[in-house]
């Protein structure tokens, strides 16, 4: 993660602190970062996470993120085990496809 911080993305420490604690949670095989939005000042207002993990329990397990992690700036997860990611990246008209082009990997 600290590269990421160091190469400059912004606003990274926000961010890195929730995807630090999703992947303490989950031990996710990949996290991407898909959206984040900023205010007239450059303060993160908010951001998105796509977070692929072998998981016995999805709904379980958002749960666990969202009363686990405190964050100040409010974030959205969205989760997919590895054979969902794998099948709809090769959709060409899926929002998974869409995070694996245009997001960026935070983690894995």
């Amino acid at each position: 993660m600290d590269e990421w911080i160091q190469s400059g993305y912004p606003k990274a420490a926000e961010v890195a602190s929730v995807v630090d604690e999703i992947v303490r949670l989950l031990r996710p095989d990949r996290v991407y970062l898909y959206n984040q939005k900023f205010s007239v000042t450059g303060d993160t207002t908010s951001f998105k996470v796509c977070v692929i993990a072998d998981l016995a329990d999805k709904d379980a397990a958002e749960r666990e993120i969202y009363l686990g992690i405190d964050s100040d700036v409010p974030f959205d997860v969205i989760l997919y085990t590895p054979k969902e990611w794998s099948q709809l990246c090769r959709n060409p008209d899926s929002f998974a496809r869409k995070i694996y082009l245009t997001g960026t990997v935070v983690h894995g």
